[in-house]
């Protein structure tokens, strides 16, 4: 039987396999409203494919904007940035299970953009981005948190008590301008030192499942010899 997702990568090989298409045609975070990147870029193929999935599996009753498709694109850039950085410190484990846009059964419609897994863990992720002033990046933040309260609460009443569950709320900025062929270097620097949290809570979260194994355990206690 399926898990209901919008996309499931049993490892991130497959994620990074996938996401490939976002850097072959050099998706940015752009800055331009989401109404007016929808309209521009409504045609590339990931977007179609996205799109035409979500519809076709039914992920939920209220009907697809095409500026949230824009929005699986963003994110799936951040989180492939993520992987990268994970594989650069040496972090990242190869069996990590990524479910996208993962509708909650008597979730009253809430989705997660993602859920990662690995053994005993899940991680519900939510990103949203900003574009406006500090107080809207606030207020977007808050919203975030409150969801993964709710992802949280209902995870934990449907699942067995020896799943850990965690969540973790990223809020990014747009890097670049379309208008003026400019990227925007200190939101570009912002996102990374973002992006680098989000590895360093993710390695952290891996590494108390990884101290659960037997193995690991026995590997602990020869310290005390």
């Amino acid at each position: 039987m399926e898990i209901l997702c919008l996309k499931r990568f049993e490892n991130i090989s497959e994620f990074n396999n996938f996401t490939n298409q976002l850097v072959q045609i050099q998706w940015k975070i752009e800055k331009q409203l989401l109404k007016e990147r929808a309209l521009k870029y409504s045609n590339l193929s990931i977007f179609k494919e996205l799109k035409n999935e979500y519809i076709k599996k039914k992920i939920s009753i209220f009907q697809l904007k095409d500026e949230e498709v824009v929005t699986w694109l963003d994110t799936m850039l951040i989180m492939k940035r993520v992987f990268s950085n994970m594989y650069e410190l040496g972090t990242l484990r190869p069996n990590l299970t990524l479910l996208m846009e993962y509708p909650f059964l008597f979730g009253n419609y809430m989705r997660t953009d993602y859920l990662l897994i690995y053994k005993d863990l899940i991680v519900s992720i939510e990103l949203g981005m900003f574009n406006q002033d500090e107080k809207r990046k606030e207020e977007r933040y808050t919203k975030k948190v409150q969801e993964t309260i709710g992802h949280k609460h209902v995870l934990t009443q449907m699942l067995s008590d020896n799943v850990s569950i965690n969540s973790y709320v990223l809020i990014y900025k747009p890097e670049f301008d379309r208008n003026h062929s400019t990227s925007i270097e200190e939101n570009i620097e912002y996102n990374n030192l973002e992006i680098r949290k989000l590895s360093q809570f993710l390695d952290l979260q891996l590494r108390v499942q990884d101290q659960k194994m037997a193995i690991q355990q026995l590997l602990a206690l020869e310290s005390h010899r």
